[in-house]
């Protein structure tokens, strides 16, 4: 019978113990668990990941030394794209921003003070082999069933009118509220992507991508006065009959988490 091992534990090679064990709580949503710069080494660990930092006296018999690489291997595009989010807003650092590769990873890149990186990613190359839901009919909005934030609340009623031959998505909406109504047009392909539009005062970075069976389409929106980014997770239930929208709103002014209930209608 073949021994089962334990997750493994890297040791990741840092100057000063109490400086990288500072960086990656603060930085990387780590706790530390035990030791210090003076002993050598220190645990640091997240869920089920364990870290060994270790500073140069220590390594000194084996030499290893920085930068190492990890892989950090996450469930779906989302939870890549939530932690990218949460790194950028705590000031991590930032190597390079998430983007579907050619080689079917969904991936970013962050450093730690000492130069060891981690390479996050999604492989999403088993999604490639399955047939994908199709988005598109006409949709109404179950009020009733749907749960909106304060400020969203007060929408009354909605449609959706989908046309998806993928990779194309078409989507056009109209919400209607106290304030009149708001439509919403976009096109683009769920590829990932981004498709960039800029002018003078403002800059929108779109793209719409699979995370597994459901489609997420983000903003990421930059005016002078700020930033704003938005994301929705259309996902078919009820055996098609039904789509939910999850939408997440995110600037310096409001925070949005909204659940939107569709039925078909065509």
């Amino acid at each position: 019978m073949r021994q089962e091992f334990p997750g493994a534990v890297p040791e990741i090679p840092v100057d000063n113990i109490d400086a990288a064990a500072n960086y990656y709580v603060s930085r990387f949503g780590f706790g530390k668990d035990w030791g210090d710069d003076a002993g050598g080494i220190a645990q640091v660990s997240r869920g089920h990941c364990r870290l060994f930092l270790t500073n140069r006296a220590f390594r000194e018999q084996h030499g290893n030394a920085a930068p190492l690489l990890i892989w950090l291997n996450l469930n779906n595009r989302t939870e890549v794209d939530d932690l990218y989010e949460a790194w950028s807003r705590s000031d991590a650092r930032i190597v390079s921003r998430p983007e579907s590769k050619p080689w079917k990873l969904h991936e970013f890149t962050a450093a730690d003070l000492d130069g060891n990186l981690f390479r996050v990613f999604y492989d999403f190359a088993w999604e490639l082999k399955r047939d994908k839901p199709n988005f598109s009919g006409e949709w109404v909005l179950n009020r009733q069933s749907s749960t909106l934030d304060p400020g969203t609340d007060a929408m009354q009623s909605a449609t959706m009118q989908i046309d998806h031959r993928e990779p194309a998505f078409h989507y056009k909406g109209e919400f209607a509220g106290p304030g009149g109504p708001v439509k919403v047009e976009y096109n683009l392909a769920t590829d990932g992507r981004e498709v960039v539009n800029t002018s003078p005062d403002l800059s929108i970075v779109s793209k719409l991508a699979w995370d597994a069976d459901a489609l997420v389409a983000s903003w990421r929106i930059r005016r002078p006065d700020g930033e704003m980014d938005i994301r929705f997770r259309y996902e078919l239930v009820d055996a098609g009959r039904g789509l939910r929208a999850d939408e997440r709103l995110r600037s310096a002014e409001r925070n949005q988490d909204n659940v939107w209930i569709f039925e078909r209608r065509s």
